[in-house]
């Protein structure tokens, strides 16, 4: 959440020791973590994995980036923190929002209100829940 100390990866794996596999140094962008940006890649159980940019100033959060994606880096749910001020259309929550796949592939992503998943934490509960859920669903 934005003011928010950066995210503890050790605490986050060790607390979710069931669904992550390992913490890697490095987001989508290629660069390592640094003073000004936490940048780590999530590997999760099932294959997935979320790339995970904290941006930091004053050593707290200024926004973020946790993108929940396929094992072939194929979006699932991305979850921001940045203001689309500029654009026309705002969420009810912004600067929180998620992105979702566009179910048509034509206008990329569709942001949508994001009320209750703001940090890690939560989003990796989320995250452990529909993994339970996908499993009773194939029984």
């Amino acid at each position: 959440m934005i003011g928010n100390p950066p995210s503890n990866f050790t605490f986050l794996q060790q607390d979710n020791k069931d669904i992550i596999v390992d913490v890697i140094d490095g987001d989508t962008s290629g660069l390592p973590t640094t003073y000004s940006a936490i940048r780590k890649t999530l590997l999760l159980s099932d294959g997935s994995k979320i790339f995970v940019t904290e941006r930091l100033e004053k050593n707290k959060i200024d926004y973020y980036h946790y993108d929940w994606v396929t094992a072939s880096n194929q979006p699932i749910l991305k979850f921001h923190s940045e203001s689309h001020e500029h654009e026309d259309y705002q969420t009810a929550t912004e600067p929180y929002h998620i992105h979702i796949p566009d179910p048509l592939n034509v206008g990329g992503n569709i942001r949508i209100a994001n009320f209750h998943h703001k940090e890690l934490q939560a989003i990796l509960s989320m995250i452990r829940l529909y993994m339970l859920a996908s499993q009773v669903k194939k029984e």
